[in-house]
This record gives structure tokens, sequence and C-alpha cells, in this order.
């Protein structure tokens, strides 16, 4: 029984859709002002970071839905002179992975 279960966790641990991401992971490439967040991509491929209890739309798809905050408040920027966001291209690129 203990054998079953071990297995079926590590079965919907596989099939997650999400994943934990943080500015170590990225350095200089990270595009949000916090640390750390989860990165989900949900039905219909809307990509999602979530921290704390907020969820912020990343793509198309999930600004569409109207159903998450607008990330602009988490975007991180480069130094000037440029003072241009810090693009979420790689971030998004990981969280298209884990669309089915």
């Amino acid at each position: 029984m203990k054998y079953l279960l071990s297995v079926l966790l590590v079965f919907f641990i596989s099939c997650s859709n999400s994943n934990e991401i943080s500015k170590h992971e990225y350095k200089d490439l990270w595009p949000f002002l916090v640390n750390s967040g989860q990165l989900e991509c949900r039905k219909s491929n809307e990509i999602v970071f979530i921290y704390k209890d907020d969820i912020y739309a990343l793509n198309y798809n999930a600004i569409k839905s109207k159903k998450y905050l607008s990330v602009e408040s988490l975007r991180r920027r480069n130094p000037p002179p440029s003072n241009t966001k810090i693009s979420m291209k790689s971030v998004i690129s990981k969280a298209k992975g884990f669309c089915r």
C-alpha cells in the first residue's frame, strides 16, 4: 500500500503544470521585483505568475480571460539610461513547457 501511494505521489508531481522559479535561477534576466514565485500554465494556455496569494497574467490568453491581476506592478526595469522593462520572454518560454 505504501508503495502504491509513493508511485501515485510521484505521478501527480510529475504531471504538475507549475513550477517554483526564482531570481537566483534567472540572475540579471529576472523580470520581477519579488525574489520568487510560482509559474503556472492553466487551462486555455493561460500563463500566470503566482506570488503569495495573488495571480498575475503573463500572456495574452491570461490577460484576455480577465481573471488575473496585471503583472505590470511587479515588473523590474533595466538600469538607466534605458530604463526599459526586463523581458519576460525566458519566463514565458519556460511556462509554455508546462502547457498541454
